[in-house]
């Protein structure tokens, strides 16, 4: 059975507006409880604001708050300087970093689901040959 329940990711990029060069280790859960889900939705909410009936937010608004959410809440430890200065990516003028972020952390994330659903198949493919080893000799 997997035990990883955390991981961190390096950062290494340079801010597409900016210039900046962005470098540091982000430590994050990369599995969540039912709160950090609720947390994540939320830090969503709150990051949109109040939508008014028929103006729902763009596409980008929408989706830069999701990945801020995504990885304001998984965080574990104290991220790079450069993250909390920007109020903890709200103030980035890059979309790249934050995409860059975003984006290793749920690699990360997406590997330990499927080594998890890879073992739930060899879990299940054992059970099934057992069941038929006792069926056999009975």
């Amino acid at each position: 059975m997997i035990k990883k329940r955390e991981s961190a990711v390096t950062v290494h990029v340079t801010g597409d507006t900016t210039g900046d060069p962005f470098h540091g280790v982000f430590a994050f859960k990369v599995t969540q409880s039912q709160s950090d889900r609720f947390r994540e939705d939320a830090l969503r909410r709150e990051y949109i604001g109040p939508c008014p009936a028929g103006m729902a937010p763009s596409p980008e608004t929408q989706a830069g708050a999701e990945m801020l959410a995504a990885i304001n809440v998984r965080l574990m430890s104290t991220p790079p300087s450069w993250w909390i200065n920007s109020r903890n990516g709200l103030d980035l003028e890059d979309s790249n970093i934050l995409i860059s972020v975003y984006n290793k952390i749920m690699e990360e994330v997406l590997d330990a689901m499927n080594l998890r659903q890879k073992e739930a198949e060899t879990a299940k493919t054992e059970i099934k040959q057992h069941a038929e080893t006792i069926t056999k000799t009975e």
